[in-house]
């Protein structure tokens, strides 16, 4: 995967699960864990997916990159985040909701 600081991983992964918000960055390492295909990667993309969906789900709003425009957008609903997963991350729709 792509080398970014350890630190600022941590700092990526906090904001994720307390803000939900998808930065630049951690959206391009989701991506790379998409596209590698990997057992181990695909599983840890899911963990961060169902982090969102779990946000969601209690009634808060996230935030994700929107590549096509280099901004983000709120999510406020399940269809919404679906719909940016399926067009983001195919492979992994709908299957962050069921684990290995």
């Amino acid at each position: 995967m792509t080398s970014i600081d350890s630190s600022r991983v941590y700092e990526m992964d906090a904001a994720l699960s307390s803000s939900g918000t998808v930065e630049k960055d951690m959206f391009f390492l989701m991506l790379e864990a998409h596209d590698y295909d990997a057992a181990s990667s695909v599983r840890w993309l899911e963990t961060k997916l169902r982090v969102l969906h779990e946000l969601l789900q209690s009634g808060k709003s996230i935030s994700v990159y929107l590549p096509a425009t280099g901004g983000s957008a709120p999510v406020s609903s399940v269809a919404d985040f679906d719909q940016w997963i399926g067009q983001h991350f195919p492979n992994s729709r709908r299957c962050y909701l069921h684990p290995f």
